[in-house]
């Protein structure tokens, strides 16, 4: 097989385990509460659900404060509402995130917070950072761990780790 030339997209490897790990993770947060892990327990948050795009973009501009500390030139990307329902995304040309509002799956806090690491991901990294790589679970987990907590982000981190996916120790935890 060929080399890919710099026009070609690489292949996203880790995209399904990602999700497969951030649904399951999700699962425990649309529950919360108090969950057995290897003996220990973990008091989890139930995680947000935003009504409409405009508590989306207030929650955005909230969690890009909550990073300030250690990124005081990350700019807040824009929130616009994406046709359709199947999948939310991120811009990386335009720095938008773009959320489905006509089904209530994506106005879940898990799934914002994925969108918001793709856009923490590039500002540190740049046009290098692979969309599902480790650079972007550790933006990923370290957001978790500021808006969910700790305990939140050691069940994601175990999710990804069970599931083979990378997270970079120097990635965006300060």
């Amino acid at each position: 097989m060929p080399p890919l030339s710099a026009a070609q997209p690489q292949v996203d490897h880790m995209r399904s385990s990602v999700y497969q790990a951030e649904d399951q993770f999700s699962a425990v947060c649309n529950r919360g509460g108090l969950v057995d892990f290897f003996g220990s327990s973990i008091d989890v948050p139930i995680q947000r659900r935003f009504g409409d795009i405009d508590s989306v973009k207030r929650y955005v501009k909230f969690v890009i404060g909550l990073m300030e500390d250690s990124y005081p030139q990350l700019t807040i990307p824009r929130v616009r509402i994406r046709k359709g329902s199947t999948r939310a995304h991120y811009e990386f040309s335009t720095k938008t995130i773009a959320i489905p509002v006509s089904d209530q799956w994506a106005l879940r806090e898990t799934v914002v917070l994925h969108e918001i690491a793709h856009h923490v991901a590039w500002f540190k990294f740049g046009g290098s950072v692979k969309p599902h790589g480790g650079e972007f679970t550790a933006c990923m987990l370290e957001l978790v761990d500021r808006t969910l907590g700790e305990g939140a982000a050691l069940l994601l981190r175990a999710g990804y780790q069970e599931l083979g996916v990378p997270v970079t120790t120097t990635g965006c935890e300060s």
